[in-house]
């Protein structure tokens, strides 16, 4: 796969980690999807260089793509990393709030932390695979 074309799949990841976004952390309707992309796209480019950042210095060192085994591995090992760190608040308060008795609503602790620890999930697995996109060198 080119370059080029591996970009263009990258930005279209992008594409879909903005949308989980929007409707996530937005309104679940999209004609105030204009009111809300200022945010979105901050909240995005926030997220993406965190998810982004030991790729981005390892190349930024090296001054070239990733070697492929080595690429995967540390783009691998960066979204695993940054999962548990940001699912380990939502743990915490899975593990220390009794249930709620089967009631499910938007306002229990408890879903929301599970929801919130799938998306994580979710984002960075899109993560792994936009880092090995732009970051890591074509398989030979």
């Amino acid at each position: 796969m080119s370059y080029k074309n591996k970009k263009i799949i990258g930005f279209l990841l992008l594409l879909i980690v903005l949308i989980i976004l929007k409707f996530f952390l937005g309104s679940k309707h999209l004609y105030t999807i204009f009111e809300e992309l200022p945010d979105l796209i901050i909240f995005l480019l926030l997220v993406s260089i965190v998810m982004m950042i030991v790729p981005l210095i390892t190349k930024s060192i090296n001054k070239k793509r990733l070697e492929f085994v080595k690429g995967r591995k540390l783009c691998l090992l960066n979204s695993v990393i940054l999962f548990i760190i940001f699912s380990i608040p939502n743990i915490n308060t899975i593990m220390k709030r009794p249930a709620n008795d089967g009631m499910v609503n938007s306002l229990d602790p408890i879903y929301f932390a599970k929801q919130l620890t799938c998306i994580y999930f979710i984002i960075a697995t899109i993560y792994y695979f936009i880092n090995m996109c732009f970051f890591v060198d074509k398989k030979e």
